[in-house]
């Protein structure tokens, strides 16, 4: 399967966009940011096991 240049190019910046958008989402909502990463890693954990 060969990907497209462009295509690829779309799905870095979607992926940079979401990130920064979380990092901005976290300064205003700390407490809340922080719960949903121990959630995630909680889960991540348990799955490992």
């Amino acid at each position: 399967m060969k990907y497209d240049k462009s295509e690829e190019v779309a799905n870095f910046c979607g992926a940079v966009y979401k990130t920064f958008r979380w990092v901005y989402f976290c300064k205003r909502q700390p407490a809340f940011c922080r719960a949903i990463v121990l959630i995630i890693l909680s889960r991540l954990v348990i799955k490992s096991h």
